[in-house]
């Protein structure tokens, strides 16, 4: 009885260790020089820690509403854009009513950002536990916090001056401010995409994240290069065919890589649920953990799955660039538009399946955390 209770011991504790980490992904930026790879033990001394336990908890949250408030501004700027494009130029309202729907526009570029801070603020700069090898990976979460603050910022900044710009008709320079806001995003994106690049090296082998972190960074690129595409396209009247041939090339060769990988990836989530079901075979007590164990497969598949199809729809993208790349303005808007609202459609489902598969992977923790006596 000893025995099988020290194997459930290590059962539950190996289970936690391979799942829990994926809440780690999105806020973890991991600094090479600061930062060694941790082994089993220093994550479960992170994790086992209440207050560093909470910390990484406040991150995933300050993280979130960091996001949030990202998109509240692009949101913004897409408003102002419909009020220009479709409204006034459609002649459904008047340049009056225009400004005036500018102004309450200007009201609010900065009510999610100031929000924002005023959490931020509340972040201590270091941890609170005490825990060595935790320190580097706390500075680093706070940074990319940072970065992402800054990137508020430089979007808000675009929005107030694109009001400016309306309000004072100088269209050229409204279309060049949309163009760096793309270029913003699109290396905002491929900054994500090395940051997991680097987290992959950090986590330990048995771990569903790391098996399934490569589609996280190719879906980063292929966005990255489509964003560019299209910001490329805004800031000149004509674009040299040659920028777009060499981007899609880029993104075709990304295509031929992310396929080998998403082999490899099933392959390996395949083998990491079969260790997970040997290891409650070894113990009737904790045979509960099948269902949730086979929740979790369904899951992971089903967001690679999903990560694939948007793949698809930025290659077709690229495909129509190319195809079109002599005379950008011929693209045909309505192929344009099917795509990127099958592409709306399908990363909302990808992260409500993100989500799910989260909340799956935070029951078993908690219930393993819970049960280890």
């Amino acid at each position: 009885m000893q025995y099988m209770l020290s194997k459930n011991k290590i059962f539950k504790k190996t289970l936690a260790f391979s799942l829990f980490i994926i809440l780690l992904i999105p806020f973890s930026e991991l600094i090479k020089a600061d930062i060694k790879e941790l082994t089993l033990e220093e994550i479960g001394e992170i994790m086992e820690n209440p207050i560093s336990r909470k910390e990484m908890q406040t991150f995933v949250l300050i993280f979130q509403k960091a996001v949030d408030a990202v998109a509240y501004q692009n949101t913004l700027q897409y408003e102002i854009n419909y009020l220009l494009t479709n409204d006034f130029y459609s002649d459904k309202i008047s340049e009056q009513q225009m400004f005036e729907s500018l102004e309450i526009l200007q009201d609010r570029i900065y009510r999610e950002q100031n929000k924002f801070q005023k959490e931020f603020n509340n972040i201590k700069l270091k941890s609170s536990s005490g825990i060595k090898v935790y320190m580097p990976l706390y500075k680093a979460s706070y940074q990319l916090i940072q970065k992402l603050d800054d990137h508020m910022k430089q979007l808000a900044e675009i929005s107030e001056n694109q009001i400016k710009i309306i309000i004072e008709q100088d269209y050229y320079q409204y279309d060049q401010l949309s163009a760096k806001s793309y270029f913003l995003s699109a290396d905002f994106v491929l900054l994500i995409a090395e940051n997991l690049e680097l987290n992959k090296l950090y986590l330990p082998d048995f771990n569903l994240s790391k098996i399934i972190i490569d589609i996280e960074i190719y879906g980063a690129k292929f966005l990255a290069d489509t964003t560019r595409l299209q910001a490329f396209h805004l800031s000149t009247e004509k674009l040299n065919p040659d920028i777009v041939s060499k981007i899609h090339q880029g993104v075709t060769v990304k295509y031929e890589e992310y396929n080998q990988i998403k082999r490899e990836i099933f392959i390996n989530l395949k083998s990491f649920i079969e260790t997970l079901n040997q290891l409650v075979a070894l113990d009737d007590s904790i045979s509960h953990f099948s269902p949730k164990i086979s929740a979790i497969e369904y899951l992971a598949k089903s967001y690679i799955n999903n990560t694939t199809d948007v793949i698809q729809l930025h290659l077709d993208i690229a495909d129509l660039y190319l195809l079109y790349r002599d005379d950008l303005d011929s693209i045909p808007q309505n192929e344009l538009d099917r795509i990127n609202r099958k592409l709306e459609i399908t990363q909302t489902e990808s992260g409500e399946i993100m989500s799910d598969l989260n909340t799956a992977l935070f029951e078993v923790t908690e219930l393993a955390f819970g049960t280890v006596q």
